[in-house]
């Protein structure tokens, strides 16, 4: 099954003993883009780093054909609108070299249950979607995150999903002794699945802001912003506080990009969303501080879609 609900110490015990689990991005009856990109070498980064994303969009009506209503008590379900898109992205990110390999594969190598089907993951992500709308507690963007799902993809004439990576010991041994105890190494292939509802709704105020619901036409709010600034965000009669968390909220938009951040900050970090595409960049500080803590902050400033449209 996904990993959902656990702590982050539970969630990457259970991605190192788990077996990995597969899905094949080929002939869906929905978009799915691929997204490559590169930091660039600079002052602070000798070589560059690779990420790739890809996005898988779903609209309400194949949602509603791939994943009807899973419980007779549809309370406990997300309720869908025509305009709603299921966005599930699948970051494959790199190694400490900064590099993503990726190896051949046959689908008939594949035990018998570890090749899922496009509905059994739709599937699952409505359902943690609706848990995590439910609740909306600061941590509960977690339950629709999953590090033990790796795409396989169609190329140059056969499939490929991502290659093991195994981080050198003289990393390891440079990490302080509780690190070294925790992360005996860095989960390899690493690949961050997220789910997300892309719902586009004019409001005023961010108190219904959750850690899942991207919504390009919610107030623009800095990161930074003082509290003065957010309290003019809120509904004058609502106690909400700020302090301990707010939901995906976009810090502004650049040429048709939105960034999102949320606090704390969902899996991917601080993150670029193109509409009619999905994800094409994150910050995804958890992941490259643990693969490297004196690594600064990355910005990827080389993206190419579907391998031929240059969006920077």
């Amino acid at each position: 099954m996904l990993v959902r609900g656990q702590t982050p110490a539970a969630v990457e015990s259970s991605y190192r003993n788990a077996l990995p689990l597969y899905i094949v991005l080929r002939n869906a009856s929905f978009p799915i883009h691929h997204i490559r990109a590169q930091a660039l070498k600079s002052e602070s980064s000798t070589k560059p780093v690779s990420l790739e994303i890809y996005n898988l969009l779903i609209p309400a009506t194949t949602i509603q054909t791939l994943a009807p209503t899973m419980d007779a008590d549809t309370s406990q379900d997300v309720v869908l609108v025509p305009s709603d898109t299921l966005l599930i992205t699948l970051s494959v990110l790199p190694n400490i070299e900064g590099v993503i390999e990726w190896k051949p594969i046959s689908l008939d190598t594949i035990s018998a249950g570890r090749l899922l089907p496009l509905s059994i993951v739709v599937k699952e992500a409505r359902r943690c979607l609706a848990a995590n709308r439910k609740t909306n507690s600061p941590q509960d963007y977690q339950q629709t995150s999953s590090r033990n799902l790796l795409p396989i993809v169609w190329r140059e004439g056969r499939y490929w999903t991502p290659k093991s990576v195994i981080v050198s010991d003289s990393f390891r041994d440079g990490l302080p002794a509780r690190m070294q105890r925790e992360w005996p190494q860095v989960p390899s292939p690493y690949v961050m699945m997220q789910c997300f509802l892309i719902r586009s709704y004019a409001t005023c105020y961010l108190d219904r802001a959750d850690y899942v619901t991207i919504n390009i036409k919610s107030p623009t709010l800095s990161f930074d912003a003082p509290w003065r600034v957010v309290r003019t965000l809120l509904p004058p009669k609502v106690n909400y506080t700020y302090s301990l968390g707010m939901g995906l909220v976009p810090e502004g938009v650049f040429e048709g990009v939105f960034e999102f951040w949320s606090r704390p900050r969902v899996s991917s970090g601080v993150f670029e969303y193109k509409p009619g595409i999905g994800l094409i960049s994150g910050s995804y500080d958890d992941y490259f501080y643990d693969l490297n803590p004196v690594m600064p902050r990355l910005h990827f400033d080389d993206i190419v879609l579907d391998g031929k449209i240059r969006l920077r």
